[in-house]
């Protein structure tokens, strides 16, 4: 909950339209609609992973590997 890194993601969620909400739900979970029993019963359960890195340049965007595509 006090991860930054956490924070950046629902700052950014919380700036963009309810059709690009669909998209990243439907892109982290294959489905563009919130699980029937709530997302503590998504399975497996959705997380956000911060990649650790070397370079002190892109420790706060959070990759290592900055060329890497997003994963889900």
């Amino acid at each position: 909950e006090g991860s930054r890194t956490v924070k950046l993601f629902w700052e950014v969620m919380a700036g963009i339209e309810p059709k690009e909400r669909c998209l990243l739900l439907k892109f982290v979970t294959s489905c563009s609609r919130a699980p029937l029993l709530g997302f503590k019963h998504l399975h497996p359960t959705f997380t956000i992973h911060k990649v650790p890195c070397d370079l002190p340049i892109w420790a706060p965007i959070g990759g290592q590997d900055v060329e890497r595509l997003p994963s889900a």
